[in-house]
């Protein structure tokens, strides 16, 4: 399961990286022209060792730092031609795009990654990114399906719903007219971290078992600010209810 990085940028509210580090050159001669995947996502994070290093180290801020990386990322796919690109490397150009904040040809890469995934763990993954894409280009109503397509996968790739959907998802689709469905939908995330099953004797999984309550708790908080932005006060009332009942259920076991 590709849960650690995001159970750590949740833990760290940063991105990890090394302690000191040079960007890479994206008009690298030596570099130029490549279209393996794997190198621009290699040289994307030894970027973001360099400029989270400096964010860590109260140099710049998080947000300065994050248009860094963004304006890095355009650049490097600048230098590079993508003419095809195999569908099962679809995600990892996805990334690059990302991280851009170039959602249209993310969103692109994406949707062709969905389709053409290897195995659950993927599907997951690339599905709440497809439907966090959409969301930042306005098209919420049709992001929540993505979302809720991932609630059918096996208990043993469930654990990047609620992370993805609370951090990812709900930031890019609220406010825009649609917060009583993102409401639910992150409800139905915080169930789908219910039936999650983990091996707790990897790093992994004691680190999604750790932060699990945490990540509840703080969603819980998010679906009642949600339906309150909404204006409906009944539905939060009745969100609060069933919070409490869940904070009940999990102090007996």
């Amino acid at each position: 399961m590709k849960i650690q990085r995001l159970l750590l940028l949740a833990l760290c509210a940063a991105a990890c990286g090394c302690k000191t580090g040079t960007l890479p050159d994206p008009n690298d001669p030596n570099a130029a022209g490549v279209v393996q995947a794997a190198v621009l996502r290699n040289s994307l994070d030894g970027a973001a060792d360099a400029i989270f290093s400096r964010v860590r180290r109260r140099e710049i801020s998080d947000a300065q730092g994050r248009r860094m990386l963004a304006q890095y990322a355009n650049e490097l796919l600048a230098s590079v031609k993508i003419d095809k690109v195999p569908p099962e490397m679809a995600w990892e150009y996805a990334d690059v795009f990302r991280t851009a904040r170039r959602w249209k040809e993310a969103r692109q890469f994406l949707e062709v990654a969905v389709k053409s995934a290897k195995n659950e763990d993927r599907r997951v993954n690339d599905s709440l990114r497809l439907a966090e894409t959409m969301a930042r280009m306005g098209d919420v109503k049709e992001a929540l399906p993505v979302v809720r397509s991932t609630f059918s996968a096996p208990p043993q790739e469930k654990a990047p719903i609620l992370i993805g959907v609370l951090l990812e998802f709900v930031p890019a689709a609220r406010g825009k007219g649609q917060d009583v469905e993102v409401a639910r939908v992150l409800e139905g995330a915080i169930d789908q971290a219910g039936k999650t099953l983990v091996d707790p004797n990897t790093e992994a999984g004691a680190a999604f078992l750790f932060a699990r309550p945490q990540h509840s708790n703080r969603a819980w908080a998010t679906v009642i600010e949600l339906y309150q932005a909404a204006g409906r006060d009944d539905l939060a009332r009745q969100a609060a209810e069933r919070a409490a009942a869940w904070e009940r259920t999990r102090a007996q076991v």
